[in-house]
């Protein structure tokens, strides 16, 4: 037995939309969106587990109805569609720091480089796979060399850049790549090749908390479905574990700068919900999801660090031996990161 719910959403040329099972139908150019209840709700195991644990059964409905609006949500956003964000690739840079999840306002209080031009853009994508596909799928940077911690990267062909360095001592205590270890395999790359512009990938901000003196908040937080919330913890302290975490990565990501020549800038895929109240269904959300394109997800930093000596990039074919990793290996750190 599934629950289903209905939103009008406003005016649309006829015709038929279907996604990932969900409907989207137009009658009278006035489109309907309909959601289904996530995982089709058994209401037999519903009772029982109601019976032996209520609390559980009250949260895991809550869960449920949240991630059915969320859904309706980004039908809505499909249909109204995201405008033409930050093309980095376009951009003038030797070295370009991602870092996962970053929101603009919390970087733009944040950041150590006071002194040097920050704005805001507008990203291509509010999750990494979106941004990932939209950025490099079928383009070629031969010039540019990825370092990343961000398993998404599997979705590119193997010569879409010159190299791809994988981070391959994955953190399995805390189900992330570390910004120890990504500094130190964007600093070897720098070394190995100084003719090439290098984009470097941090995990964090993203969840979970690496920041030593807030590592416990990642104890009160409840993955369901590609989505978190805070359980037993306020959404004022889960705000603080995301700043700690980006301050925590700021600090690697200072040290990197320090050590590297030419013109860094320092960005981010995509921007993360911290149980602010999307549109237009004023449900709240947590996490980051494509085709929902509200401002918390889309604005990102982007600060340009000037540096002396900039580097003489030119392009080479790809190396041979780039590492692929396995399905298996990748679908574990998705489901680390809770996409799975």
């Amino acid at each position: 037995m599934s629950i289903s719910w209905f939103y009008r959403a406003g005016k649309y040329e006829q015709g038929k939309i279907t996604k990932l099972g969900y409907d989207c139908e137009t009658d009278n150019k006035i489109l309907l969106i309909r959601a289904y209840i996530p995982y089709r709700m058994n209401i037999l195991h519903l009772v029982r587990d109601g019976v032996s644990n209520p609390k559980k059964a009250l949260q895991i409905i809550r869960f449920e109805m949240e991630i059915a609006l969320r859904k309706a949500n980004q039908y809505y956003h499909t249909a109204v569609g995201n405008g033409d964000g930050n093309r980095i690739m376009d951009r003038d840079w030797d070295t370009c720091i991602l870092l996962d999840a970053c929101r603009y306002d919390y970087f733009q209080q944040e950041s150590p480089y006071d002194n040097f031009k920050l704005s805001k853009e507008v990203s291509v994508g509010t999750d990494s796979k979106e941004f990932i596909k939209t950025v490099f799928s079928d383009r070629e940077f031969h010039d540019t060399v990825y370092v990343t911690g961000n398993p998404f990267v599997s979705l590119l062909e193997r010569d879409t850049f010159h190299d791809i360095v994988i981070d391959d001592t994955w953190d399995v205590g805390n189900s992330q790549a570390t910004p120890t270890q990504v500094t130190e395999a964007a600093l070897k790359a720098h070394e190995e090749y100084p003719n090439k512009r290098i984009i470097v990938h941090y995990m964090q901000p993203h969840f979970p908390v690496h920041h030593p003196d807030f590592t416990h908040i990642n104890e009160y937080i409840t993955y369901r479905k590609s989505q978190h919330w805070p359980v037993g913890i306020s959404r004022a302290e889960l705000r603080d574990g995301y700043r700690a975490n980006l301050n925590y990565v700021l600090s690697h990501v200072t040290e990197l700068i320090d050590d590297i020549s030419g013109k860094a800038v320092i960005t981010s895929d995509h921007g993360e919900m911290l149980g602010e109240r999307a549109a237009p269904i004023p449900v709240r959300i947590y996490n980051h999801f494509e085709d929902l394109y509200v401002s918390e997800l889309l604005d990102v930093p982007w600060l340009e660090v000037e540096g002396e000596n900039r580097r003489n990039i030119h392009a080479e074919p790809p190396v041979e031996s780039i590492d692929t990793q396995e399905s298996d290996e990748i679908t574990n750190r998705l489901e680390a990161l809770g996409y799975r």
